[in-house]
């Protein structure tokens, strides 16, 4: 995929949070979610595995996004979109597309 085919997908608009802050006296979590950043990305539903796998009793929304690389992003970020919240499940970063990553969100309850 040529870079123009891969700036003219980005058409959603995502905020993307990370937890700061660490734990209270009970060793509950008692941080907040801080903006880190505001970005364009590519956003189509997660067709890949089962969604009763793991045994699951139901099955929140999954979405593969796709936006331009980042290295400040870890798995204890977050995704904001159209209302909903997403945590993610998984980073890739393809070394063949060097501009580019994929996260697999999945929607919060």
């Amino acid at each position: 995929m040529m870079a123009g085919e891969f700036a003219g997908r980005l058409r959603q608009r995502i905020s993307v949070e990370q937890r700061v802050g660490g734990r209270d006296a009970l060793g509950s979590a008692a941080g907040a979610w801080q903006l880190l950043a505001t970005v364009w990305a590519a956003i189509e539903p997660d067709r890949s595995g089962d969604p009763s796998a793991a045994d699951r009793v139901t099955s929140w929304p999954r979405y593969v996004v796709t936006l331009r690389r980042r290295d400040d992003l870890d798995l204890d970020c977050r995704v904001q979109w159209q209302g909903g919240v997403y945590r993610l499940c998984a980073i890739e970063r393809d070394p063949a597309l060097p501009d580019r990553m994929t996260l697999r969100v999945e929607q919060m309850a």
